[in-house]
């Protein structure tokens, strides 16, 4: 009994590490991939390559959608309805805001459940059962030109997100010329952070920028 009175009891997961997902794009094994739009609208570059991760990652994805674009597939050319991707997206205004959006990212590591919840789930199928296979965040370019912007803190919550669930983390944005093009012309106190610089350290930690 006295043996048994000094053991300590440590938490498993201290020990334990979940799956990390990768997505092979060209070539390349990949955990954190970056995508540079040209424009918001269309989205043909970042939805081919979240239907790539979809077919290599099985479980659930979410869509942190920043640019409050729609995110659906487009119709066929039999003209049949657009199908909207069975993952849950995160479509709250807050997230246009990068205190909220890193809030929720945290509260997503403490509690996953009540964070989903907070989402809105694509269609019956999407379960709080699967794993966090993959996250999309679309798009860094609004979030960045928020006064609040820590791109230390954005690669901090990055890391949390993948040592918690091993998720392939997915994220786009405009080009970094964007920011230093008209945007920099504007006396605008929000764009003393729209600077290209806030974005390019989040450009050099990711895995492959397409």
């Amino acid at each position: 009994m006295n043996v048994v009175s000094r053991c300590k009891v440590y938490s498993l997961d201290q020990f334990t590490r979940p799956y990390q997902y990768t997505c092979e794009v060209n070539g390349k094994k990949c955990s954190r991939i970056h995508i540079v739009q040209e424009t918001l609208r269309g989205n043909e570059k970042t939805m081919a390559i979240v239907n790539k991760v979809q077919k290599h990652c099985e479980g659930n994805g979410l869509i942190f959608n920043v640019s409050s674009m729609p995110w659906v597939q487009e119709s066929n050319q039999d003209g049949e309805d657009p199908i909207l991707y069975p993952e849950f997206q995160q479509t709250n205004l807050s997230m246009l805001q990068f205190d909220s959006f890193i809030q929720f990212m945290s509260q997503l590591c403490t509690d996953p459940v009540t964070a989903l919840s907070r989402c809105q789930p694509q269609n019956s199928e999407t379960s709080t059962a699967k794993p966090l296979a993959w996250i999309l965040i679309d798009n860094l370019s609004h979030l960045s030109m928020d006064p609040k912007f820590d791109p230390k803190l954005l690669s901090k919550s990055i890391r949390l997100i993948q040592q918690t669930f091993g998720s392939v983390v997915i994220s786009a944005s405009l080009p970094l010329s964007f920011h230093g093009g008209i945007e920099s012309s504007f006396k605008h106190q929000s764009t003393k952070c729209a600077s290209g610089d806030s974005l390019l350290s989040h450009f050099n930690e990711s895995d492959i920028v397409l």
